[in-house]
């Protein structure tokens, strides 16, 4: 198994350390990051402990965070990648900034559900 996910195109690990787990699948567009703490890793960061998935779709990317510590602080999320526009995002997820990188301020509340939004690239 761990040779096949070693192929082209496979599984690849962008980081694995005290602060954030995070994996990547180019094949499907995918990658998976979870931090500990504050940090970043694969052109995103973030201020405080979170899940997040990235999706790219052609030339459309979905952002998911979710915080499990469940403080209900917000959660700031920048990502360095050029984006053209938010398409679609919920009242819970604000885009205070938009250049140099864009970044997300996700209001989670109490619970721990996943705050989605999806991006057109530039």
């Amino acid at each position: 198994m761990a040779r096949r996910a070693a192929g082209h195109g496979r599984l690849r690990n962008l980081a694995n350390d005290g602060a954030p787990h995070a994996v990547a699948v180019p094949a499907l567009g995918l990658t998976a990051l979870a931090f500990w703490r504050p940090g970043g890793t694969g052109g995103l960061t973030v201020s405080r402990p979170a899940g997040v998935l990235l999706r790219r779709q052609g030339r459309t990317v979905t952002l998911g965070v979710s915080e499990p510590t469940r403080t209900g602080e917000p959660v700031e999320r920048e990502w360095d990648h050029p984006v053209r526009e938010v398409l679609k995002a919920p009242e819970s997820v604000e885009i205070p900034a938009t250049e140099p990188h864009r970044r997300f301020r996700v209001h989670s509340g109490g619970a721990c559900a996943t705050h989605t939004c999806e991006a057109a690239l530039s």
